[in-house]
C-alpha cells in the first residue's frame, strides 16, 4: 500500500469529535458545521471526502464505527486480538477492548483490507495468533437470522437511526432474511456500567492523575466478572443467530463543541447530545462490540431526504465471525442498490 499520511484525532483519542490544540479541528465533510465523529474522524472525513479509498483506525469504543456513522461510510472493528498495533516490530502488548480495523466507501474494499490485516498485520501476543477465522456462515441474505436490538432506554435513538433501521429491515425481510425482535439476556445499565469501568481502566495511563478513579484490583476482578457474564450471554445468544443488527450511534452527527472539557468520552460531564442524552451514553451502542470483544461491521443508510445526515448500522458476530458480518454487509449493499441502504453517497457539498 502507498500511505499518504496520518489523519486528525481528538486528544488522548477520547472524544466522539476530532479536534485538538496542535492539529486543530477536522469538519465533517457533509456539513463543516458538525462533528465527523471520533476519535478517527479524520480518517471517516478523508474517505468520505475522497481524500483516500480507506484508512486504517483504532477502536476502543467506536473510533472506527461513529466516525463511518457520522460521514457516511463503512468501518469494521475485528474481534479484539486478532490485528497487531505494533507497527514497528516491537513486542507492544494488546491493550484491553481495543482493536484496529478498516474505513473504506464500499463494503468490497473493506473486505479486501481485512483480510490483508488479517494475514499479515496479525496479532502474536493475545493467545489468537493461530485461531482461524472461518469463512461466511452465510452466503446469501435468504434465511439469514437476524436479531434487532433496535432501541434502548440507556440509550435512545433519534428519528434517523430509527429510520434507517425500519428500511435496513425492510430490505432485510425483501431478501429473505428471517429478523427478530431480540437481543442478548443482559442488562444494559450493567452493560453500560462495566464497560464504563473495563475502558477506565484500559486507559488509565492516558489520564490525568487527578481523574484516577481509585479502583483496585478487587475491584478490577469483580468488573472482570461481569464482563465474562455478559460475553457468555451474547456467545449463547449467537447459538440461534447468525448477526445481531443494532444502531450504532444515538444521533446523527452533531455540532462541533469545543468547550474545554476535560472528560474522556465515557465519564460523565456536563455535555449532552442534540436529543438531550448525557454525552457519556453515546458509548452504549459501540461498547456491545467492545465489551463482548466481538467483530462489528457498521455501513451507511442515507438520509430520508435529499441532503439530510446519513447514519451508520452496525453488524455484530459471534467471536471470529468477521468474515460472516463483512460478507453480510457486503450482501446488504448490493441488496441496497437504488435504495438508501447500504450505499455511499458523495457529499452533497461536494458535488
Amino acid at each position: 500500500a502507498i500511505i499518504i499520511g496520518k489523519t486528525n484525532v481528538p486528544l488522548d483519542l477520547a472524544d466522539y469529535q476530532s479536534y485538538n490544540a496542535v492539529y486543530g479541528r477536522t469538519n465533517n465533510p457533509h456539513d463543516l458545521s458538525l462533528s465527523p465523529g471520533g476519535s478517527s474522524g479524520g480518517s471517516a472525513a478523508a474517505v468520505a471526502a475522497g481524500i483516500v479509498p480507506l484508512c486504517i483506525g483504532t477502536d476502543i469504543g467506536g473510533s472506527v464505527r461513529v466516525p463511518a456513522h457520522c460521514c457516511g461510510v463503512f468501518a469494521h472493528k475485528p474481534s479484539w486480538g486478532i490485528i497487531s498495533k505494533s507497527n514497528c516490530g516491537l513486542p507492544i502488548p494488546p491493550k484491553p477492548l481495543s482493536t484496529t480495523g478498516p474505513i473504506a466507501r464500499c463494503a468490497a474494499d473493506l473486505t479486501v483490507i481485512s483480510k490483508l490485516l488479517f494475514t499479515h498485520a496479525r496479532e502474536q501476543l493475545s493467545g489468537l495468533a493461530n485461531a482461524i477465522i472461518p469463512p461466511s456462515r452465510v452466503q446469501t441474505l435468504k434465511g439469514c437470522r437476524v436479531a434487532l436490538w433496535d432501541d434502548d432506554p440507556v440509550c435512545p435513538v433519534d428519528a434517523s437511526v430509527s429510520s434507517a433501521i425500519r428500511a435496513t429491515v425492510d430490505l432485510l425481510k425483501r431478501a429473505g432474511a428471517i429478523v427478530t425482535l431480540t437481543r442478548p439476556k443482559v442488562n444494559s445499565e450493567e452493560l453500560l456500567s462495566c464497560y464504563r469501568d473495563c475502558v477506565n481502566d484500559a486507559m488509565s495511563s492516558l489520564l490525568p492523575k487527578e481523574m484516577n478513579s481509585g479502583r483496585t484490583y478487587a475491584d478490577f476482578l469483580e468488573n472482570e466478572k461481569i464482563q465474562c457474564k455478559i460475553r457468555k450471554a451474547f456467545g449463547d445468544f449467537f447459538t440461534d443467530f447468525d448477526i445481531l443488527l443494532t444502531p450504532t450511534f444515538p444521533v446523527v452527527a452533531f455540532p462541533h463543541d469545543e468547550t474545554p472539557v476535560h472528560f474522556p468520552f465515557y465519564q460523565t460531564s456536563s455535555r449532552v447530545l442534540p436529543n438531550g442524552l448525557p454525552y457519556h451514553l453515546g458509548c452504549f451502542w459501540p461498547a456491545l462490540a467492545n465489551l463482548t470483544l466481538l467483530p462489528a461491521t457498521a455501513f451507511p443508510v442515507q438520509g430520508e431526504t435529499d441532503g439530510s445526515l446519513p447514519v451508520a448500522l452496525q453488524i455484530i458476530g459471534q467471536e471470529l465471525d468477521d468474515l460472516t458480518c463483512l460478507h453480510i454487509v457486503e450482501q446488504l449493499e448490493k441488496a441496497g442498490k437504488n435504495t438508501r441502504v447500504a450505499q455511499f453517497r458523495v457529499p452533497a457539498r461536494l458535488k
